[in-house]
């Protein structure tokens, strides 16, 4: 378990102390290891589209006047397909 701490801080160059120690109270506070709330949180945002990737679609599915609730549903219904 030292040996996965150690290289996963190593991912990481020059993190301040204060930016890991704000993870490991956020790993403490869940429950899990520093190592695997990391990764929960790395697989959890990379099923996420970015901004460009939302934007992009609401352009391209864009027929003239997009509702800000229209914008929304097409918003949710990619974070669902991922």
């Amino acid at each position: 378990m030292i040996e996965s701490y150690a290289q996963t801080m190593d991912i990481v160059k020059g993190l301040p102390p204060e930016t890991r120690e704000y993870w490991e109270r956020r790993a403490a506070i869940a429950g899990v290891s520093l190592e695997e709330y990391l990764l929960q949180k790395l697989i959890r945002e990379a099923r996420l589209p970015s901004a460009k990737e939302v934007f992009d679609r609401v352009d391209r599915e864009a027929t003239g006047h997009l509702s800000s609730a229209d914008a929304v549903a097409i918003l949710r219904d990619e974070r669902e397909s991922r």
